[in-house]
């Protein structure tokens, strides 16, 4: 960790390197000489930053199947944090992938099928807490176009079960 008056940045070599500013350097010696700002809110309850991860598996496009109906990659979740991943054309082990919270909402007939209103339960409650106890909070949707980012989060304001967490 770096001490006040350092920056950590990445280095081309995988490693930390240290960057030092004269000027970062006098506002962090200030900064320690007094207590945290009262108009800072601090991240979590426990005072340490947390990244929570959420995957949401969606309905398969009828684009993303082959030709001949065969599906390729077969996803599936094991609730509540497990995707597993296996490609039925190759000879390989399932990759699985934990993380905090693994939703399926491929398929509204499973018994496991999550829609807009569990997200929200999942993850929307969380953060709405912390924020009324007056934490930071971000919630960031990533994935390539058409992977269903906004409709997750934002969901369809024409109908209270299917809005989004946001």
């Amino acid at each position: 960790t770096p001490s006040p008056g350092q920056v950590s940045s990445p280095s081309p070599h995988g490693g930390l390197r240290r960057q030092h500013s004269a000027v970062y350097r006098g506002r962090a010696s200030q900064a320690g000489n007094r207590r945290r700002s009262d108009n800072i809110a601090p991240t979590s309850p426990s005072g340490v930053e947390r990244v929570a991860t959420m995957i949401r598996l969606r309905p398969r496009l009828a684009a993303e199947r082959t030709k001949d109906g065969e599906r390729g990659l077969s996803v599936r979740i094991e609730p509540p944090s497990t995707v597993v991943l296996v490609d039925p054309h190759q000879n390989q082990q399932a990759r699985t992938f934990t993380c905090d919270v693994a939703l399926d909402s491929s398929d509204p007939a499973l018994p496991h099928y999550v829609g807009q209103q569990e997200v929200y339960r999942a993850i929307g409650e969380k953060v709405v807490d912390h924020v009324l106890q007056g934490y930071n909070c971000c919630v960031c949707a990533y994935g390539q176009t058409g992977t269903g980012k906004t409709h997750t989060l934002h969901g369809d304001w024409a109908s209270a079960e299917q809005r989004g967490p946001l």
